[in-house]
């Protein structure tokens, strides 16, 4: 692919920017990261050095989720009893 622009993506507070790779210049600003890459590649515009960290990543986390309350719990056997407390 011939690139257009060469640009670098940044953390900016609570946003995210691409800039010029040559003079640090802003051109966009968005709350998602991935938005901004998507706009990148319809653009033509390479990427250089992307310092944000990707969604799927920041998303996993080492702490277990908590079962949903509507879901039953599966470690628990159905008998067809209710439990009289």
């Amino acid at each position: 692919m011939d690139y257009r622009r060469q640009v670098t993506m940044r953390p900016d507070g609570d946003d995210f920017v691409v800039a010029t790779h040559t003079d640090g210049l802003i051109i966009f600003r968005n709350k998602d990261a991935d938005a901004l890459r998507k706009l990148c590649r319809s653009l033509r515009w390479e990427i250089i050095r992307d310092a944000t960290e990707p969604a799927d990543r920041s998303a996993s986390s080492l702490v277990p989720s908590e079962p949903d309350a509507a879901e039953p719990d599966e470690a628990v056997p159905n008998t067809g009893w209710s439990e009289v407390s």
